[in-house]
């Protein structure tokens, strides 16, 4: 991606610049699964760039009393059209868990899309998308 910036401004000349940004691997998505009971809904987006995942995972499954919302990805790793990613979270009821959530991108193989979340709690749900998108590019 190439990333350019410069504006006139007060008599002077405009800034020419421009910089080279690879932003690594990103890995994004929402919608929802089959969850224990209900529909449990998901956002994430996670990138790796330099060796160092950044991001966050926001997660909901109502009839199992379980709601992550902004905890920071601090794993991730892929392979062809799946990722990992993982870290630790704070559920709605205060308590801190770890996580870990496998995704697959099916769209451009004639499939639907997967989402699988497992916490140290002893939760765990997984399932095709019922709605949304998850990307890998």
């Amino acid at each position: 991606m190439l990333v350019t910036g410069g504006a006139p401004g007060y008599g002077k000349a405009p800034l020419a610049s421009a910089e080279l940004y690879d932003p690594g691997i990103v890995v994004s998505g929402q919608g929802s699964i089959d969850g224990q009971g209900d529909e449990a809904t998901f956002e994430f987006h996670a990138t790796q760039s330099d060796d160092r995942p950044t991001g966050s995972l926001s997660f909901s499954d109502p009839a199992a009393g379980i709601s992550i919302t902004k905890a920071k990805v601090r794993t991730l790793t892929f392979d062809g059209n799946s990722a990992d990613l993982g870290g630790t979270a704070r559920l709605g009821d205060g308590m801190t868990v770890t996580y870990s959530v496998t995704v697959t991108d099916n769209t451009g193989n004639g499939g639907t899309d997967t989402f699988f979340i497992t916490l140290s709690n002893g939760y765990s749900a997984r399932g095709p998308l019922t709605n949304g998108d998850i990307q890998i590019h």
